[in-house]
């Protein structure tokens, strides 16, 4: 019988071919546990004053509420600090940079938005924004009926509140969801 030769380089082949398996199956296991840095988290923040967008002059009292609820409810969270509405009138229609104004008001972050009321209907958009970066991280747009104005601030403030990583207590969530009668 004739005895099969394997040559050196053959019998090498699968050991290289196995070794370079593990070695890019270990390459993807930790570039899915590689993250990208961790950003610092947010204790500050000041809700700038919400545009009206109606086109209508007499709806500024709406943007003004819903800017001075969304203050207010924010503002009862204990691990947030929340500049004041008298301190952030200064910034309506500025064409100050968000860093700029982050830097003056000593905050970690902005809420800016906007308020449209058509008819019956009222949208909101509001928007966080880090201060030192000018990074958007957070942008929702809620469409509701007037009537679920009271709703939509809570709805808005826990949003937020979920974004700023803030901790609650119990106390504080019912703060933020109860919708108190205007």
């Amino acid at each position: 019988m004739e005895e099969s030769i394997v040559s050196p380089r053959r019998r090498w082949w699968p050991a290289a071919i196995c070794l370079i398996v593990l070695l890019l199956a270990a390459l993807l296991l930790y570039r899915g546990r590689v993250r990208a840095p961790a950003q610092p988290a947010l204790k500050s923040l000041a809700v700038l004053p919400l545009k009206n967008l109606s086109g209508d002059a007499s709806q500024e009292n709406l943007a003004e509420g819903m800017t001075e609820a969304l203050i207010g409810r924010l503002s009862g969270i204990r691990d947030l600090r929340v500049i004041s509405r008298t301190s952030v009138m200064h910034y309506k229609d500025t064409q100050l940079s968000v860093p700029e104004i982050a830097r003056t008001l000593g905050v970690d972050a902005i809420v800016e938005g906007s308020v449209i009321r058509e008819g019956s209907r009222i949208r909101v958009h509001a928007q966080l924004i880090r201060g030192a970066t000018d990074e958007h991280f957070w942008s929702e747009t809620y469409d509701r009926e007037l009537s679920d104005v009271l709703t939509l601030q809570s709805e808005v403030a826990q949003a937020i509140t979920r974004k700023v990583e803030v901790t609650l207590n119990g106390k504080e969530s019912e703060r933020l969801t109860a919708a108190r009668p205007a």
